[in-house]
């Protein structure tokens, strides 16, 4: 079975995530982690609405670079130029930065998938994202490159009392294993308010 298998059955990752992280690994080559060098946004046009790429800053802070067209839809916002925090994300920036704090230390690809709720004006929706490592040319891990996409939209949840919220969230490392040895990272699963 390839690695696009695996991933796309094993983690359960929508097609468009799974070509993401098939370019990713193409560029690895024999690496841990390939270099942002030889990331080309323009590879794989399809996917471009639904990139983003996040740069990692000092103690634990992740600004946005860019993010693709769906990416930016979903969100309500332009989302570029802002940092992964409590005044973007609110409450759910926690499980957010853990997730990313993890891709940096582990240098291991991510899968997160959930349910959320991000506008007033907007319903439960189900998403997935990939987190995936880039390096500079001293190897440390200096962008993380992500993959975006909705999916069915969650059981009807009542509407929380503050947005953006998370009902679920679960998070998997090395999705593109098979499922046998998924590493589960984390799981938060609660009513919302």
């Amino acid at each position: 079975m390839n690695q696009t298998s695996h991933f796309s059955n094993a983690g359960g990752a929508s097609e468009l995530l799974a070509k993401l992280f098939a370019y990713w690994e193409k560029i690895r080559g024999g690496n841990d982690v390939p270099a942002r060098a030889d990331f080309d946004p323009f590879a794989n046009p399809r996917l471009l609405s639904h990139v983003y790429l996040l740069e990692t800053q000092h103690e634990g802070q992740y600004r946005i670079r860019t993010a693709g067209e769906d990416v930016t839809r979903f969100s309500g916002r332009n989302i570029a130029g802002r940092f992964v925090d409590a005044d973007l994300y609110g409450p759910i920036a926690s499980r957010l930065l853990e997730a990313l704090d993890f891709v940096c230390l582990s240098r291991r690809p991510v899968l997160v998938k959930g349910c959320i709720i991000v506008r007033r004006d907007s319903y439960w929706s189900g998403f997935e994202t990939v987190l995936l490592p880039l390096a500079n040319s001293l190897g440390e891990i200096t962008q993380i490159l992500g993959g975006w996409v909705t999916v069915e939209e969650c059981v009807a949840l009542p509407q929380p009392a503050e947005v953006p919220a998370l009902a679920r969230m679960d998070m998997i490392a090395d999705p593109f294993r098979p499922a046998s040895t998924h590493v589960e990272i984390g799981r938060v699963s609660h009513a919302a308010r």
